[in-house]
Formats: C-alpha cells, sequence, structure tokens
C-alpha cells in the first residue's frame, strides 16, 4: 500500500498534495512545477509533513477537530503507555500458570485461574487502570479549555456576532421585519444585518440548466477549433445560454420581491442576525424571546461556509425525528443477518466443502491457514462496517435535518460508535447468537454481566485480529480509493475542477474518524487485563493512524466542517461508557471466584461516572464576558469588511466567474458569463 501510495502521489498530484501545492503557490503549467512535484512527494518530506505538526498549522488548514483529533491520538498513546505496567505485571503470572501450549492463550487470563494472589492483584490492576485512565482524561480535558477559548477568540466575523434564529413567526420571515424586530429590542446599531432563508430549489434548477449549458458551451468551443467564434454549434450555444441566463435572473427577481411580500412558498421560519459587537451576540443568544418551546430559539450560528441551507428550509418535526431513531434501529437490526451472510461466505470451513485442496494446505502450512481463516472473520465485519458510515450520515441529513456539516458528523460520531459498541464489542462475543441472548436477558436480567464475563475473554484472539487489520486501515487511507475512483470516473465528463470537487464530496468524515479512534482505544481498555497483549497492538494502531491522518489533513484532503472540539469532548465521555463495560467486565469474571473481589471493584463504577460528570464543570463552551468585551475593545467587529456573509449561494447575484473562453464575442450580452 505504500508502494502504491507513492505511485499514486506522483501521478495524480491533485489528489494526494492539493493542500501543499496551493500553500507553495505553485501552478501545472509553471517551470517549476516539476522540481517542487518532485520535492513535495519525496518519502522525506512527506514523512516529516505527518510528524512535525504545529497547533497553528492544522488550524488554519484544517480547523479545530483536526487538531484535537490528532492530540486524542496522543491521549490514546499516553495512556497505553501508562498502562505498560499491566502486561509486565500480569502477563508472567499468566505464563506460569500454564494449561496450554499456544503462546497467546498462555498469555491470557486463564479461565480457570484460582489462585488467590494473581486475582488479588488483578483487582489492583483494576483500580490503577481507572485511576490512571480517569486522571489522564481530566488532564486533557484541562488542556483544551484554553485551546478552545483561542479558537473563540480567533474565530472571524461574521460567525462570531452572527445567531441562527429558528421557529420565525409569520409576520417576521423577511429580512426588514427582521431586522426591525432585533433593532427593537437591542438598538438601532445593534444590528448590522438579517437574513432570512428563501426557498430557492426552481433557482436551484435553473442554475444547474446554467451550468450545464456553459459546459456544453466549452465543449463546443473544443471540438470546433479556431473557427469556434463564428460556427453556428457555438452561436446556438451562446443564444441557449443567454435564454437560461434570463430565466435565473427574472428567477432572482421573483423571489425577492416574493420574500418581500412574505410569501409562505417562499420565505421559511429559519434566518441569521449578525450584529455589531460580539457582546451583542452573546446577550441575545442566552435570551429567551418566544412564549412556546419551538418559537425564536437562537444559538450560536455555525461558519459561513459550514451552513447547510438545505436543511434550514423545514425544520423536522418531532415525528420525523422519531422515524430518524427507527430507521437506524432498522440498521441495527439487519446488519446482523448481513454480517454473518458475509462471514459465511469468506470462511475456509465453508469452502473446504467445494475445494478439498483448502484442507490438504491446512495440513501443509498450518500457520498460515489459521492466520488467513482469522484475518478474513475479521475482514468480514471490517467490510460491512465500511458502508454504515455513509448509510448512518444520509439517515442523519433525512431526519435530523442538522444545520451545518460539523453538526452532522456530531450526529454521525453518537451512531456509529454506539454501532461499534453493540455490534463489534458486545453481540460479536455472543456466539450463541443475538436473538437467543437478548431472550435469555429479557428472562434473567441479573444474568448480563456473568453472560459476558464468559464470552469475552473467549474472544480476546478476535479483537486483537480486529486492532491488527485497523492497521492496514490506516495504509488503506492514504490511497484514498473512493476519492480516486471518483475523480476518474468524473474525469472524463466534467472539468477538472468539477471533478475534483464531485470526487471529495463527503470524503472527510470526521465523526468517523473520531468515533473509530475512540472504539479502538475502548477495545484496549476493556481487555488490558484479559488479554494484556491488545495494548502493544493498539499502540501501534495510534501511531500508524497519527502519521497517515496527520499527513492527509494537511497535504491532501479538503477542510470539513468544523465543530470547534465538540467532536473531542464527546469521545472523553464515549471513553467512560468503555471504562464502565470493563469493570463490569472484572466483576464477571472475579466474583464468581470470591464475592470479596466484587465488592472492592463495585466503587470503581461510580469513580467512572464521576469522571465523567466532572467533565461537565469545565466551561468550555463559551468565552468568558470579560474576555468577550476585550475582544470588543481591541477587535471591534463592525469595523471589518466582511466578504462572506450568511446567504444562500444561488441568490447572490455578484457570483460570477470569468468567462468561459477567450476570444469569444460578447453577442449575448455577457449572458454568458458563469453564475
Amino acid at each position: 500500500m505504500l508502494v502504491a501510495f507513492k505511485i499514486l502521489s506522483a501521478i495524480y498530484p491533485v489528489l494526494y498534495s492539493r493542500r501543499e501545492l496551493e500553500h507553495l503557490g505553485v501552478g501545472e503549467h509553471s517551470a517549476a512545477w516539476a522540481e517542487t512535484l518532485k520535492n513535495v512527494t519525496s518519502l522525506w518530506h512527506q514523512l516529516s509533513l505527518a510528524c512535525f505538526l504545529k497547533e497553528e498549522h492544522v488550524l488554519e488548514v484544517q480547523g479545530l477537530d483536526a487538531w484535537m483529533h490528532l492530540q486524542f491520538q496522543w491521549l490514546a498513546l499516553r495512556i497505553l503507555a501508562l498502562l505498560a505496567l499491566v502486561p509486565l505485571a500480569v502477563c508472567p503470572l499468566h505464563w506460569t500458570h500454564g494449561g496450554s501450549r499456544e503462546v497467546f492463550s498462555r498469555l491470557n487470563l486463564a479461565v480457570s485461574e484460582d489462585r488467590s494472589y494473581v486475582l488479588w492483584l488483578h483487582v489492583a490492576v483494576v483500580w490503577g487502570v481507572i485511576m490512571l485512565t480517569t486522571r489522564q482524561l481530566q488532564m486533557a480535558m484541562k488542556t483544551f479549555v484554553p485551546v478552545r477559548y483561542r479558537f473563540l477568540s480567533a474565530m472571524r466575523f461574521p460567525q462570531a456576532t452572527t445567531v441562527l434564529v429558528e421557529g420565525l413567526p409569520d409576520s417576521l420571515c423577511s429580512d426588514l421585519r427582521l431586522h426591525s424586530y432585533f433593532s427593537n429590542l437591542f438598538g438601532e446599531n445593534a444590528v448590522v444585518r438579517c437574513y432570512v432563508v428563501r426557498n430557492a430549489k426552481l433557482l436551484s434548477k435553473k442554475l444547474d440548466r446554467l451550468r450545464k449549458a456553459q459546459r456544453a458551451l466549452e465543449r463546443a468551443t473544443r471540438s470546433e477549433g479556431e473557427a469556434s467564434p463564428s460556427s453556428p454549434m457555438v452561436q446556438f450555444r451562446l443564444e441557449a445560454l443567454k435564454d437560461i441566463t434570463e430565466e435565473v435572473a427574472a428567477e432572482r427577481i421573483r423571489l425577492g420581491r416574493l420574500s418581500h411580500a412574505l410569501d409562505p412558498d417562499v420565505c421559511t421560519s429559519t434566518g441569521f442576525v449578525t450584529f455589531s459587537t460580539r457582546l451583542d451576540m452573546r446577550l441575545a443568544a442566552r435570551e429567551q424571546l418566544g412564549t412556546e418551546s419551538f418559537a425564536l430559539q437562537l444559538q450560536a450560528a455555525p461558519d459561513v461556509e459550514d451552513v447547510n441551507y438545505e436543511s434550514l428550509l423545514v425544520r423536522p418535526s418531532f415525528t420525523q425525528q422519531r422515524l430518524g431513531y427507527l430507521s437506524v434501529f432498522s440498521v441495527f437490526v439487519a446488519f446482523l443477518p448481513a454480517v454473518v451472510f458475509l462471514s459465511t461466505l469468506m470462511s475456509l470451513k465453508s469452502w473446504e466443502q467445494i475445494f478439498p485442496v483448502i484442507q490438504r494446505w491446512r495440513r501443509v502450512v498450518p500457520i498460515v491457514m489459521e492466520m488467513l481463516e482469522g484475518v478474513l472473520a475479521t475482514l468480514s465485519l471490517k467490510l460491512m462496517l465500511a458502508f454504515i458510515p455513509a448509510i448512518l450520515l444520509k439517515l442523519v441529513r433525512s431526519f435530523w435535518k442538522p444545520v451545518s456539516k460539523s453538526s452532522a458528523q456530531l450526529q454521525l460520531q453518537k451512531t456509529y460508535f454506539a454501532f461499534l459498541v453493540i455490534f463489534v464489542l458486545l453481540v460479536t462475543s455472543f456466539a450463541q447468537g443475538l436473538i437467543t441472548t437478548l431472550l435469555y436477558v429479557a428472562q434473567q436480567p441479573t444474568a448480563i454481566i456473568p453472560l459476558l464475563a464468559k464470552s469475552l475473554p473467549l474472544t480476546s484472539r478476535f479483537y486483537v485480529n480486529y486492532i491488527v487489520l485497523g492497521w492496514v486501515s490506516c495504509f488503506c487511507e492514504l490511497l484514498r480509493p473512493a476519492p480516486l475512483v471518483m475523480y476518474l470516473s468524473l474525469h472524463e465528463f466534467f472539468s477538472e475542477q468539477d471533478a475534483l470537487a464531485r470526487a471529495e464530496e463527503d470524503s472527510v468524515m470526521m465523526g468517523t474518524r473520531v468515533a473509530r479512534s475512540t472504539f479502538m482505544l475502548v477495545i484496549a481498555l476493556v481487555f488490558c487485563s484479559i488479554c494484556p497483549l491488545v495494548l502493544l497492538v493498539a499502540a501501534v494502531y495510534f501511531l500508524v493512524e497519527r502519521l497517515s491522518h496527520g499527513y492527509l489533513m494537511l497535504s491532501a484532503e479538503p477542510r470539513a466542517g468544523d465543530s470547534g472540539g465538540e467532536l473531542f469532548v464527546q469521545a472523553l465521555k464515549q471513553i467512560h461508557t468503555g471504562l464502565l463495560i470493563y469493570v463490569l467486565l472484572m466483576i464477571g469474571v472475579l466474583s464468581p471466584r470470591g464475592w470479596q473481589f466484587g465488592v472492592l471493584l463495585t466503587p470503581n463504577l461510580f469513580l467512572v461516572m464521576w469522571s465523567v460528570l466532572s467533565l461537565d464543570s469545565y466551561l468550555w463552551p463559551c468565552l468568558p464576558l470579560d474576555q468577550v468585551m476585550n475582544l470588543d475593545d481591541n477587535d471591534p467587529c463592525s469595523e471589518h469588511r466582511a466578504e462572506l456573509v450568511y446567504e444562500q449561494l444561488e441568490c447572490r447575484e455578484e457570483q460570477r466567474v470569468p468567462q468561459i473562453a477567450s476570444g469569444l464575442p460578447d453577442r449575448a450580452g455577457g449572458a454568458w458569463m458563469a453564475y
């Protein structure tokens, strides 16, 4: 995969070194292109770029979510380094117990272990793991707060002074009326601009027709050659483009007229209010303006380039959100039969009946066949999980209507982590199947802990294989397979910029990455006492992930939505879920050997709960009020002349690009200039 990455990065630098080339300002047709491309794609340059990262550089290129994701990987490595004492303490004791000739099994906690001093040592190990891990999580949260404050202080205008208003009454669904309403509340000079989201679906369709007409004109110009300005085909394309441009202009005028008239088919119940100072925005965001729970809800606005205006046209109802939960549950239910079917297809035992030569290979090279069988068993689950994030993201956007890309990733992180915990950590360990297990637990709810304690240790080899296969997944991400295939497919039909934009759409799902990293750490914590070898393979995973993600974020991938570190805070809370499972597992493993072990481990549950609740005591979402006032005094936002405003792109009449082809006569009266 590394060799393939080196070859692809040299052939398609626009996909693998785009950020670096843009930063250096070197064009493809410049004299220094060959030398620059050689330097950018060199192995030493790529490795140094992935290793030596600075906070200000990552924040500028990708945002706070990307930086905190890299910091989370260092946090995981610190936790694993502190827990390195666990295998040093327990592995020799596990080894001396004997019972099996296999190295992997002799390093694990034996099911028949009954030596009291070994069991007491495991009680001490559980206390040490919980205290060290929760301490590191608290320190990570404490370190995050000043980074968050710096991010909020550097937030640019107009996001720093804008609120998103939902649930507007019909009487306020226009720019002028919304401006008048907030000016009466906060003063005439307090409000800079108001914008109510329009239903511009018809305008979007006309703009799509306009872009298709532009591409048709480009193709006609290239095909006709030097005689293109006067050729009949080019003249026909120009006339068609002129007609569509006039339709677009007329539709914009119609939208503006109907929005002033408060037409319910055009005006929505969502808008943006930009204030002159950060203090006015802060005070407005915390006020209650309506008498109903769904009327005039105010919140801090997302980044201008991160807003999803399609989701703001119609806000989801209570029933629609419940249908979303039902859809996610349906995906959960349908996932297990699909995995069972795929794992049956990829099982060597199933293929032995068709190809008897596999039995001969099993006798000749048993080690290779055993390794292959373990990889195939894990690979089937990995392949199915690769499609789940895209399905969950589609459901999130369809039923919850997130207002921005970052909020969609936040919801995706929650759902995908729950999916991984349920189907990879819990359900996979139940040898008798999900339905049988659920019926058994429904009859005896208290049996869930002994059931986990009995099944999870027996499947520790599977989870070690799962993390090892994660190494391959990290290297596979370097290849960017999905954007590469999309780019090669679209390159023949669209321009290079359009093909690249379409190929990289939703190519970076930060919520999936954070959820996957969190889950890998959870696996390492849950099995650190049962199978200490998992700590070593998890440490290698986070090192590989740190290098691959560091390079992709700074050199290859486009900037994704930024939640300002909310993904990191949510990941810290999700790690506590793994700690709770770990404590319950060890209680179930040690309690049958003596009731005193379970009693001594039970306080760890309260320690974990206290730790997760204490994370909410850190006041990270907003800046302190004195810092807000100091920012307004030192850097008044009213003096800024922002090029970006909260407005739908299709409604901006000033959005134009240079002419399509040089030398063409402007006989269409400028109508063939692209919006």
